[in-house]
């Protein structure tokens, strides 16, 4: 039963995240999920915003320890992503995609540094 629910699931997801409907999903279309997780007033033409990144760190840093983990991610992108369970099981996938993205020590949290250069790869993304 298990397998079949993991396997709907996943199915469900490739929906969401396979912007071409082609069964694969390629790096813009990980990078296009992850984008999904930052607000769009977060980069101007000359890329990351400071200020408005400062503000994004301390709503997903949500127990204030300047680090923030895999839950803290996952609330933020349900929160981002919608309310329906697609997005909902969506959103635990981009969460983790960011962590492993952009978790450079492999401490299983993100630094606001990491997450700064996380965000400044995806401002350099957005403009290609």
């Amino acid at each position: 039963t298990f397998g079949i629910v993991h396997q709907l699931i996943s199915s469900r997801i490739m929906e969401r995240l396979d912007l071409d409907k082609d069964d694969v999903l390629e790096k813009s279309e990980l990078l296009s999920a992850i984008k999904q997780v930052f607000p769009e007033n977060l980069f101007d033409s000359s890329g990351l915003k400071k200020d408005v990144f400062e503000n994004v760190f301390s709503e997903l840093d949500k127990d204030g320890d300047s680090q923030i983990s895999i839950e803290e991610l996952r609330q933020y992108a349900k929160k981002e992503m919608g309310s329906n369970i697609l997005s909902q099981d969506a959103a635990d996938v981009v969460a983790k995609l960011v962590l492993d993205v952009f978790d450079t020590d492999n401490s299983g949290n993100l630094s606001k540094n990491e997450l700064q250069k996380g965000a400044e790869m995806i401002s350099q993304a957005r403009e290609k």
